[in-house]
């Protein structure tokens, strides 16, 4: 993230996403889906929120949108992740803008295969149908891209 979002502007937009990305975690561990109410309340409130705090336009937040439903899409259409999580990278998206996406993909996809793992250890005798929680994945992936100190096109 910038440095002038992690230390000094305003934190609402990071704090939302943070937020947003810790309910749906939850949420998935216990149901398997990220509620569309969540989603499209929180990619409708990142949107706004970018440009409101000048961290980015809303066309490059827009953009950010879009990056992430397009970069993960593949995914949910050959089954590996739900339609929820892929609505929950357009709000990832939204916040860190295109470029800062594709370099926190790295870290969801790494969080994505130590979540798959373990899952897997703990659910032994789960069927074969039951999905892994991607959204956990995906919030792990961001808090690690976060605490590793970011670079960003967000100034």
């Amino acid at each position: 993230m910038s440095d002038r979002l992690l230390a000094g502007a305003p934190d609402i937009p990071l704090a939302a996403l943070l937020v947003i990305l810790m309910i749906a975690a939850v949420i998935d561990i216990r149901s398997r889906q990220v509620p569309n109410t969540l989603v499209l309340t929180g990619l409708a409130a990142t949107l706004v929120l970018m440009p409101i705090f000048h961290l980015l336009p809303f066309t490059h937040a827009l953009a950010g949108s879009v990056a992430g439903l397009l970069i993960f899409l593949p995914f949910y259409i050959i089954g590996l992740m739900g339609a929820g999580d892929v609505k929950l990278l357009a709000i990832v998206g939204s916040v860190l803008g295109p470029s800062e996406l594709i370099q926190a993909t790295i870290h969801i996809f790494i969080a994505g295969g130590i979540v798959t793992v373990l899952y897997l250890i703990a659910r032994r005798s789960a069927p074969p149908s039951q999905n892994v929680p991607y959204a956990v994945a995906i919030a792990l992936g961001i808090f690690s891209y976060l605490a590793m100190g970011s670079s960003s096109t967000l100034t």
